[in-house]
């Protein structure tokens, strides 16, 4: 399910002009943005402890 909100990733980016302060990827776009961007394939970048109403998260579970 792709274009609801962006989905955080479990990567880490370290910001080389800021020490100590992280960003984190985001997949899957979002409802706000065009189709082509509501891909698993098209990533972006937040920083962590940010808000947006455009990230999220999905909850999974193994079988």
């Amino acid at each position: 399910m792709c274009g609801n909100v962006w989905e955080w990733c479990a990567d880490l980016i370290p910001q080389t002009d800021k020490p100590g302060i992280y960003k984190a990827p985001v997949r899957g776009g979002a409802w706000r943005y065009k189709a082509e961007r509501c891909t698993i394939e098209w990533r972006n970048t937040g920083y962590l402890g940010g808000t947006d109403f455009t990230f999220g998260f999905r909850v999974m579970r193994p079988k």
